[in-house]
């Protein structure tokens, strides 16, 4: 797999970090290839009920894969650049969501595919 990184992405990144400096371990986390990464995942994966749910019951829902909720994709929204293509990232947390089946929840989880460290598998 190919990864691009830019410049701004990273200018972003180091002045995040000069401004906290504990803020360098969390991206040097997600920065790594056998750490946790960013997926969009079906938003049936968190909640039974995506017509009538809220951003916590989300959240909640990605807690108990072990997984952190922190926004979603709506598909219906997706060609339109008003409406950010459909991305909603830390939408409030008590606010009625009426998701489609479609819908996907960005989320950040284990890289998928990657044995942790010390499981004995070779690559």
């Amino acid at each position: 797999m190919d990864t691009i990184i830019s410049p701004r992405l990273i200018s972003m990144l180091l002045c995040q970090i000069s401004q906290q400096l504990m803020l360098e371990r969390i991206y040097a986390d997600l920065m790594n290839s056998r750490a946790n990464e960013i997926y969009l995942k079906p938003v049936v994966r968190y909640t039974r009920t995506p017509s009538r749910c809220t951003f916590a019951d989300i959240m909640r829902g990605a807690s108990a894969v072990g997984e952190v909720a922190i926004g979603l994709k709506i598909r219906a929204l997706a060609a339109e650049a008003g409406a950010k293509f459909g991305i909603r990232l830390n939408p409030a947390k008590d606010e009625p969501l009426a998701l489609a089946g479609d819908d996907e929840v960005i989320v950040i989880s284990e890289a998928e595919g990657v044995d942790p460290p010390g499981s004995g598998s070779v690559a």
